[in-house]
């Protein structure tokens, strides 16, 4: 753990955990994914077998991806957000989350994310670790 925490979540189970759990992946971020459907939009694809397929992949594989740098960010951030007027209130600041719960639903998203990516064949894992990058640390959330 770090800085001697307990790994207890306040006893938060089930559906309340889950809720929890889903704040931290901050799914309103997800919209910025929409980003990589432009292409689709204005261009002309009709050679393109399976390129929404390959879209949508890649779509959510940078969700996954920039949802688990938020979660890991949070990890880290929990003792300031404590203080925070607007963080506070997140899972890991007000402890309904624990350090190991959140740190293993950041790897599993960051797996799931780059898998995904590889996928999608056009989108390269590189791109989404860029993008996710620069979605979450290249601006302050």
């Amino acid at each position: 753990m770090l800085d001697g925490e307990s790994a207890a979540g306040h006893g938060v189970r089930g559906r309340a955990l889950l809720r929890e759990l889903l704040k931290l992946l901050r799914p309103l971020q997800w919209v910025k994914s929409g980003f990589v459907f432009i292409g689709v939009l204005f261009g002309d694809h009709n050679q393109a077998s399976g390129l929404m397929t390959d879209v949508i992949l890649a779509a959510a594989g940078f969700c996954l991806v920039s949802s688990s740098v938020y979660v890991f960010n949070d990890v880290f951030d929990r003792r300031a957000d404590q203080s925070h007027p607007r963080k506070r209130g997140r899972p890991l600041a007000r402890g309904t989350v624990s350090i190991a719960q959140a740190l293993a639903l950041s790897l599993a998203c960051a797996v799931a994310g780059l898998g995904l990516g590889a996928a999608a064949h056009k989108a390269g894992v590189g791109d989404i670790i860029i993008g996710a990058d620069y979605y979450t640390n290249g601006q302050n959330s």
